[in-house]
């Protein structure tokens, strides 16, 4: 049990996965728990080691699930506290194991004790099967959920100011439906794609996970990424990542990272820093690492894209509010055209997204979804 559960920590670790893993335990807890139930004092050796590899699969998964959720969940300046009380209830659980165990065998080991025990796993099981799968299912989409309130769009053109009753209905001149991006309807900039780059923010192991539909995400920013790159512009990699020198060097008035320097997290060589394997940086691309939210003022991408002539940018990241919003700031008070793709981006809290999306963005640069960029490329 023991070496499943080492053998299979490390690749599980490596995926940055929550809900998979947590899963996974529940339906191997039940599996094996359906096992105990069929075993006696005369079962073959290796119908117990079996039953004993099953459990193995749930450990792994369980430790490893929690403790990834624990790290994407917990504040940066709770990271301590949270994972101390981790520890704590994982005590618990020990305690309650032994107590479980002596009671259903306080008259000696026997295969109906054995069987009561089984009875116990196969319980719990099922609750934890009960809390994971509902929240997934309930958290598969949520930017398309119509009950949650969301914030009035940002601008309304003329027409919309003085709307006329005979104004038809169409999707030129309609209102956003509500929670959808209000992207640019003016003529927008023409691009120059020997003069862009699209910066791929923060895709990493350890931060993707955060997005309610990380897979659609990745697929769209790769799209936008082979586009970019077809017509001839240049695609710039920021991740997030520490040295033991950026960990010390990280002041205690620094209400975020102080907390991350404490916890020593998001080391440089660590799997969570590393970029997402579906979007690998090729030959000829820019990659830098920050230690701060923003992607410029901690590193050298600035200075890198004027030596190559870019003076426009196309934002894409996790999430809408760090990585995404400090950038746009600062390059739009560097000079830079930026455009955000509207469904590149996305942030854990959809009402703070849709709020930068809707509220702040266009105010410092175009907004745009990935196929009004194809359009543009394609027209350049």
């Amino acid at each position: 049990m023991g070496a499943v559960s080492a053998l299979l920590s490390r690749p599980l670790a490596s995926r940055n996965l929550v809900r998979g893993p947590l899963i996974a335990s529940a339906v191997t807890m039940l599996i094996g728990s359906a096992g105990i139930m069929l075993l006696t004092s005369h079962s073959p050796a290796i119908a117990i080691m079996l039953v004993s590899l099953v459990f193995g699969v749930t450990s792994a998964a369980s430790t490893i699930g929690n403790q990834t959720a624990l790290y994407l969940a917990a504040p940066p300046d709770q990271i301590g506290t949270a994972a101390g009380l981790f520890r704590t209830f994982g005590y618990l659980g020990s305690i309650a194991s032994a107590v479980i165990c002596s009671i259903v065998f306080r008259d000696g080991v026997s295969d109906h004790g054995l069987h009561i025990l089984g009875i116990a796993l196969v319980a719990a099981g099922l609750v934890v099967l009960l809390l994971t799968v509902p929240r997934r299912l309930m958290s598969r989409d949520t930017s398309r959920r119509t009950d949650i309130p969301q914030p009035p769009a940002l601008a309304t053109t003329p027409a919309a100011e003085n709307p006329t009753p005979d104004t038809p209905d169409t999707p030129d001149n309609r209102e956003p439906d509500q929670g959808e991006p209000l992207l640019s309807t003016t003529p927008l900039p023409a691009i120059a794609p020997e003069r862009t780059a699209l910066l791929a923010m923060d895709f990493q192991n350890g931060i993707l996970p955060m997005a309610a539909d990380a897979d659609a995400l990745v697929e769209r920013v790769k799209g936008a990424i082979a586009d970019v790159r077809a017509a001839g512009g240049i695609i710039a990699y920021v991740r997030v990542a520490f040295t033991e020198d950026d960990w010390a060097a990280i002041p205690e008035t620094n209400k975020a990272f102080a907390a991350v320097g404490t916890a020593k997290m998001l080391h440089h060589e660590d799997p969570a820093t590393q970029i997402d394997e579906r979007v690998t940086p090729e030959e000829g691309d820019i990659v830098v690492r920050k230690i701060r939210f923003g992607s410029v003022s901690t590193t050298d991408l600035h200075q890198q894209l004027s030596d190559r002539g870019i003076d426009t940018l196309v934002l894409t990241g996790i999430s809408t509010s760090g990585v995404v919003l400090s950038t746009l700031i600062d390059a739009a008070d560097r000079d830079y055209r930026v455009y955000v793709l509207s469904d590149g981006v996305a942030d854990p809290d959809p009402e703070a997204h849709q709020v930068l999306v809707d509220k702040v963005f266009a105010s410092r640069g175009h907004l745009i979804d990935t196929a009004q960029l194809r359009e543009l490329l394609q027209s350049a």
